[in-house]
């Protein structure tokens, strides 16, 4: 996890360097993923069933994907791409009946090369074919590979942490206005290699990953001067409100082992303080980082069941990202904002009751370093030369889960999702 978080500064850097050195167009998008799984290991359980039972083929699993983009002009119809995201990918095969479950899913830090053809370009619309090469790191898995009873495969698995595929597909770019464009891409993702091995009489399996990415997005055209003003530094200073959730496969199984009873979902209301760094790389885009506290959390509140639960974790955060300001008029200016954060626990209370046993859902391994993402916007109104007022808006999710245990034979764990509201004053220096 820690090489990855390396790996992101080193790239990012590495990244605004490049695009230094001519004219660039640089973009950020939000899309949904839609993976799942193949390969020898997939056919193998798929085929495995008694008498006439047909085979069971792998239901696709929804994710997530933002990216930061950079498309290097070599030409009037060709560009090269390149850039900075995190995919969610996956699959799930399935049958209780027949007792086996095989459900990874997988979090990458991703990095794509490639180049974009432009066939058609019209005065405000343009239509580009891309072809990329993408180097996936995984920050984080969830991997049950139970054949139960016959066989638990993550047992004897191997992972592979480094996954190399392709993304082929295209995109259509709308122009806005001289400086901004409306982006939205659909692309074919796959695997060269895979991200599951294992052997079992004699026999080698593996898995891969394919699917398809649709995402929206913002671009925003400038020249390498844009690059060459000195760089400008602001501090935000900022206080807000958080409200946040539970979520997981932990939840999923109180939620099936209610037998009907009802139960509730029970936002925790927190807050944060935060001193973030804004350093400006170029007109429009802003590299950020800082330090701040947050408290996250939920509860389960089922007082006829008997699984209540309550969780409050207080941690020091440290953002890295991006803000990009496409709407800019003076005095008022907006941004879109995306980063990771590395969430230390500082203290806790977590409360897991099972019946008159207050122990009884304890987790086995509390997890007190969270990886997580944010991704929003914000509002920038300028007071004066020195001081401006900003407003944030961002939703959060974790990446890892701060419980984890084994019940019944499987693995499960509680993470946490929500949304922050934020004002503060950014002072700005020469």
């Amino acid at each position: 996890m820690l090489k990855g978080v390396v790996l992101f500064h080193s790239v990012v850097f590495c990244t605004f360097s490049l695009m230094a050195q001519n004219k660039t167009t640089l973009g950020i998008r939000v899309g949904l993923s839609s993976s799942t799984i193949d390969g020898s290991f997939v056919e193998y359980i798929g085929n495995s069933v008694p008498g006439n039972v047909p085979p069971h083929r792998p239901v696709d699993k929804q994710g997530f994907e933002f990216a930061a983009l950079g498309y290097y002009s070599l030409g009037k119809a060709l560009e090269l791409n390149y850039g900075l995201g995190l995919i969610q990918k996956g699959g799930s095969l399935t049958n209780t009946d027949l007792g086996f479950t095989i459900d990874p899913t997988l979090n990458y830090l991703y990095i794509p090369v490639g180049l974009n053809f432009k066939p058609v370009q019209l005065e405000r619309l343009s239509v580009h074919l891309s072809a990329n090469v993408t180097t996936n790191v995984q920050l984080l898995a969830e991997r049950p590979y139970s054949i139960t009873p016959y066989f638990n495969y993550s047992e004897i698995a191997k992972n592979h942490n480094v996954i190399f595929g392709y993304s082929v597909g295209g995109f259509f770019r709308y122009k806005l206005n001289e400086k901004l464009a409306l982006q939205g891409d659909v692309h074919f993702i796959g695997d060269f290699n895979p991200f599951f091995t294992a052997s079992e009489q004699n026999e080698n399996f593996e898995m891969k990953t394919r699917g398809q990415v649709f995402s929206i997005g913002l671009v925003s055209t400038f020249s390498s001067d844009s690059f060459n003003e000195s760089k400008k530094l602001s501090v935000l200073f900022r206080a807000g409100y958080v409200m946040s959730a539970l979520h997981g496969s932990y939840v999923e199984y109180i939620r099936n082992s209610s037998f009907g009873d009802p139960y509730t979902l029970q936002d925790k209301h927190g807050f944060e303080v935060a001193a973030l760094a804004y350093l400006q790389l170029a007109k429009p885009v802003y590299l950020v980082s800082g330090l701040g506290f947050i408290q996250k959390g939920g509860a389960i509140d089922n007082t006829s069941a008997v699984y209540p639960v309550d969780v409050t974790l207080n941690y020091l955060s440290i953002p890295l990202g991006l803000a990009v300001n496409p709407v800019n008029t003076g005095k008022a200016s907006l941004f879109f904002t995306t980063a990771l954060t590395n969430n230390i626990e500082l203290s806790s209370e977590q409360e897991f009751l099972k019946g008159t046993n207050p122990d009884g859902l304890l987790p086995e391994k509390s997890n007190t370093f969270i990886l997580g993402y944010s991704v929003g916007g914000a509002f920038r109104y300028k007071l004066n030369e020195t001081v401006s007022l900003q407003v944030d808006v961002s939703a959060l999710s974790d990446f890892t889960p701060f419980y984890e245990r084994e019940l019944e034979g499987k693995q499960y764990e509680m993470k946490t999702k929500g949304n922050s509201f934020s004002i503060g004053a950014l002072y700005h220096f020469k």
